[in-house]
């Protein structure tokens, strides 16, 4: 890839000159309105570095202030009441500590503050300095990393080349400039969503010590012959008309066959209807009090919120219905990675590289094996070199 073109000395003093006398802030406006060859992180680096200083006043003459800074001049006049002695404590729902009203806006002033940080910084972070160890490349590359989180396509999108972005991008990413560089931008993109560590261990925690019963259970139940009188079939109400209307059927056919086979009306039904509800019975001679298995699957309306973590919604098809969850060894990895149970063994790589002299060594000595091994066998089997050939 070729090198951007450098500015000279004094093509640095029209730009420092061309910024230092305009109002505008920021150094973007300035790389396209110049046409620099030097990105914007660059521009705010020789600045920095220079000292660059606005001659330009922040409005022009016969302009009023803005608003905002008017009434922050007008309220700096003003003196601050003193609070009153025994002021009333509320507790705080956040802390659940007692505070004045004072010390609650304060805590909410700077809980402001610290998400309005957040959302500038992930929008705008080379004026936080995120970049300012880094070269161009480099600071393109973490923003692509951002994107997907792939350090192999970061590092293509960036400019490096295709043939070594695999092991390029992980050199990048063992930077202790970079890595401090994409971790500012992962905490300012966290808290700017609201997520804290704490919080998604706790849910990688609610996940591991979960009782899968409590959305999906295998139930063993007692079998139709268990409770009915002298263990024969129960039948719940749909089941009784289901084999009324069997026995029929096959009555017809037996009494079409044969006008003397009949096996008469289906008989009375004065037993209790089949309850799966209760347990196998010990004596049962169809299923020996081991029972039927049975799925059960809670409504899942009414999970818990540590089974709402892991449960990931439901699948229908031929074979039935699938519980889906989400996986236990995963959270475990996660909580382990997160807490330090571990680390990752990199995979150590050693590349032997040998001359074209001890390759053309090697050759002619397996050749040379080879030919001796084929000699022995041709002896073996009493075959003559020459008569091999005329054959």
């Amino acid at each position: 890839m070729a090198a951007k073109p450098k500015l000279t000395p004094e093509r640095w003093a029209e730009v420092r000159n061309h910024w230092e006398l305009d109002r505008r802030d920021g150094y973007a406006w300035l790389v396209e309105e110049l046409g620099l060859p030097v990105s914007a992180p660059g521009v705010r680096k020789t600045a920095l570095r220079d000292g660059w200083l606005k001659k330009a006043p922040l409005h022009l003459p016969g302009e009023k202030p803005t608003v905002k800074a008017a009434e922050t001049k007008a309220k700096a006049g003003k003196p601050k009441p003193p609070r009153k002695e025994g002021s009333a404590r509320k507790v705080s729902k956040v802390s659940g500590k007692r505070e004045t009203i004072g010390e609650t806006k304060a805590r909410e002033t700077k809980e402001t503050l610290t998400l309005t940080t957040a959302n500038k910084l992930e929008r705008d972070p080379d004026e936080f300095g995120v970049f300012d160890d880094l070269t161009d490349q480099q600071e393109m590359f973490v923003r692509e990393y951002l994107v997907d989180l792939n350090a192999t396509q970061a590092a293509i999108r960036a400019g490096y080349s295709p043939k070594s972005a695999m092991s390029l991008g992980c050199q990048l990413l063992k930077n202790p400039k970079i890595d401090s560089a994409i971790n500012a931008l992962h905490s300012a993109r966290a808290k700017r969503l609201g997520i804290e560590s704490d919080d998604l261990m706790r849910s990688w925690s609610a996940i591991l010590t979960l009782d899968a019963n409590e959305i999906a259970q295998l139930r063993r139940v007692c079998c139709p012959y268990c409770w009915g009188a002298e263990h024969q079939r129960q039948y719940t109400p749909s089941g009784l008309e289901e084999a009324k209307t069997k026995h029929a059927r096959e009555r017809a056919r037996r009494l079409k066959a044969d006008e003397n086979d009949d096996i008469g009306e289906f008989p009375d039904y004065t037993d209790a209807w089949y309850d799966k509800r209760r347990p196998p019975h010990e004596d049962c001679p169809e299923c020996h009090g081991e029972g039927v298995a049975d799925v059960f699957f809670n409504d899942t309306r009414n999970l818990s919120p540590a089974a709402r973590l892991v449960y990931a919604g439901v699948k229908a098809g031929k074979d039935g219905i699938e519980v889906l969850t989400m996986s236990k060894e995963k959270a475990a990895d996660n909580l382990a990675r997160a807490l330090g149970m571990f680390k990752d063994k990199e995979a150590e790589v050693t590349i032997n590289m040998t001359s074209m002299g001890e390759l053309s060594l090697i050759y002619e000595t397996r050749m040379k094996q080879a030919r001796e091994r084929q000699a022995l066998v041709l002896a073996e089997r009493g075959i003559v070199d020459g008569e091999r050939r005329a054959s």
